[in-house]
């Protein structure tokens, strides 16, 4: 199989690095308008030395927004993974449709509204249903950990429910480190909780804005993130694609989520961000982008392999966790899935990745690539990975690969 990479952050730089490992992968496209990011993916991937079963390795600069020239890159690919930013999801669906290559992606907002156009949007992205089915290719947007995984759980476990109330999904990640690292895009850290519109939540199908400060709720997370407050993020997709994809009724279905530095809160981490930025404002200074001005903060997650290397990094791990409540035969249920990803299990197939890399594109991502590759998938058009009906396969590979995937069920009976 053919594939190609466009984005070479730290997660196209780790799927890179896992797809290399492949026997049946023929041809590896890396594709990224950074030539310094080539150049790093590039610089890792030869990390893996004789772990490494692809012989054709290209890197392809590109202009993600320009059809013509994502179409140039991926001629050829089977496959096309999209691991950049949802600014960029139509341009690179729509040259997939052109030279007729299945697509995936990581991201997409759930609603149009002021700062999200509506080719941003994960509905935008169904509006292409059937130009993938003309061409007899398949598209699965929004496939990492979240959402993504939390999709499956979601639907997984309202199966076992006659009705369900509501689905929270919760995650933390935790670095032991004393450095001020972004374990994701750093703009993205921000734009989890002050991106457009809202921190917001699907309440009856709706589209409901949330007070950041007032959504605060402590959860105990497995060890070693342990009890830890969390937020309601802005704006995830999986509030619209799991009340989309059940014939259950959610009265409520939201996403919260935090990121611990060292001995840092959340609000630390948004103080000292925010400090650092307003620093370096000076009175010449018009029309800043803020966000940016807050990601300067942070070291990028691109040296998140040099300071493993030094020390730098003593633990990390990442949680994601499903929850969905309801009834079952009379009693109330709680049902929660966990899925953890641990530093000493990236590394172990990552020397350079940290758990929230591994944890996501160590999961799904590789399994739905690969079996999209191998024609494993026969549904055309575009879907959603909870309506698919392949959890079961997915959550035993996902296993495979080290990922902790544990369940908790609560009954009371009334």
């Amino acid at each position: 199989m053919k594939i190609c990479i466009v984005g070479t952050g730290s997660q196209g730089t780790g799927l890179a690095g896992l797809l290399s490992m492949e026997e049946d992968v023929e041809r590896l496209v890396i594709a990224d308008y950074s030539e310094k990011n080539l150049k790093i993916c590039l610089e890792l991937i030869q990390t893996l030395g004789s772990r490494i079963k692809v012989k054709d390795i290209r890197a392809e600069k590109v202009n993600a927004s320009d059809v013509l020239d994502v179409a140039r890159v991926i001629a050829g690919s089977d496959v096309v993974f999209n691991g950049i930013i949802p600014k960029f999801n139509l341009s690179i669906m729509k040259a997939c449709i052109r030279e007729k290559c299945h697509y995936l992606d990581l991201f997409a907002s759930p609603y149009e509204s002021e700062g999200i156009p509506r080719e941003e949007t994960i509905g935008a992205q169904f509006e292409l249903d059937q130009e993938f089915k003309r061409i007899g290719r398949t598209a699965l947007p929004s496939i990492g950990m979240s959402p993504g995984w939390t999709s499956l759980a979601s639907q997984y476990m309202m199966e076992g429910m006659d009705e369900v109330e509501n689905v929270i999904l919760r995650w933390g990640d935790y670095i032991d480190s004393d450095e001020f690292i972004a374990p994701i895009s750093p703009i993205t850290v921000f734009e989890e909780w002050f991106g457009a519109p809202s921190p917001m939540r699907n309440e009856n199908g709706r589209a409901v804005k949330v007070d950041l400060l007032g959504s605060e709720e402590e959860f105990e997370f497995p060890s070693p993130i342990g009890k830890r407050k969390i937020y309601t993020v802005t704006a995830h997709p999986d509030i619209v694609l799991i009340p989309m994809f059940t014939d259950k009724k959610i009265r409520i279905c939201e996403e919260k989520g935090g990121i611990y530095l060292g001995d840092m809160t959340v609000k630390d981490m948004w103080i000292k961000a925010i400090q650092q930025a307003t620093s370096r404002q000076g009175d010449e200074k018009e029309n800043i982008n803020m966000m940016e001005e807050f990601s300067k903060a942070f070291v990028s997650p691109m040296e998140y392999a040099r300071l493993l290397k030094e020390g730098k990094i003593r633990d990390h791990s990442v949680c994601f966790t499903c929850e969905a409540v309801g009834w079952k035969d009379g009693g109330r249920v709680s049902h929660i899935c966990y899925y953890t990803a641990t530093l000493k299990e990236a590394v172990k197939h990552l020397p350079w990745a940290s758990p929230a890399v591994y944890g996501t594109i160590g999961g799904m991502p590789i399994e739905l690539v690969l079996a999209l590759g191998r024609g494993e998938i026969g549904q055309k058009g575009v879907w959603s990975i909870g309506s698919l009906g392949i959890a079961d396969k997915l959550n035993k590979a996902m296993a495979k690969r080290g990922q902790i995937l544990t369940e908790k069920i609560v009954r009371t009976i009334v």
